[in-house]
């Protein structure tokens, strides 16, 4: 009699836990699955402000704050402005020039030697409104741009350390570049005939750069 009756009591156990296995396996099957969403960690970026420089040339741009502007001393006639940008402490430079020139467009520059230099592909870019070429070449990044009057504007950096400073600085530059009126070219003859060619001016900004 015990044995019968403790068979009784074992298969209704077993019954009972294959009943619940087969509902939880039915439930898995037709409950919709949900993910474990983990916080994610957002990073920011303290901006760096930026200074504006306006060129009697007809040209202005912006640059950090930190970064000091000199004006390069010329006697070549055909140099409308050429100044250079620096980080103090840091060794390189960015060289914003421009210049007449005898090219009749912007690809004209690229000569079989030049091109031989350059390392990665030639961008296509703006500078301002004028079209414009960027490169690499020799651990500089470069940007020119030809206007209808055959003004060559170019870009250049050249860093001898720091170079993803340098390289964002550059890009800010370009960015930021815009040709204002006079034109350049009345402004060149006035700038020799009235004020020597010092009256380039510096704007404190409050742009930032993230």
């Amino acid at each position: 009699m015990y044995k019968i009756f403790a068979v009784l009591i074992s298969g209704l156990l077993l019954a009972g836990v294959v009943v619940a296995v087969f509902s939880q396996k039915q439930k898995s099957m037709f409950s919709p699955k949900t993910t474990k969403i983990l916080p994610t960690e957002t990073k920011t970026i303290s901006g760096v402000k930026l200074k504006t420089f306006s060129s009697t040339s007809g040209f202005s741009f912006q640059y950090p704050e930190q970064m000091e502007v000199k004006t390069k001393k010329f006697k070549d006639q055909s140099i409308y402005d050429w100044v250079e940008l620096t980080f103090p402490g840091k060794k390189g430079v960015i060289s914003v020039k421009l210049e007449n020139s005898d090219l009749d467009e912007i690809d004209d520059w690229f000569t079989k030697e030049r091109k031989s230099s350059i390392s990665g592909k030639t961008e296509n870019i703006k500078i301002g409104d004028v079209e414009g070429r960027q490169y690499l070449a020799n651990n500089q990044k470069v940007s020119l741009g030809l206007d209808q009057d055959n003004v060559l504007t170019s870009i250049t950096t050249n860093p001898e350390s720091d170079k993803d400073i340098f390289f964002k600085a550059h890009e800010k530059i370009v960015s930021s570049f815009v040709f204002i009126l006079p034109s350049r070219a009345e402004s060149n003859l006035d700038q020799y005939s009235s004020s020597g060619g010092e009256e380039d001016v510096i704007f404190e900004g409050e742009e930032i750069i993230e």
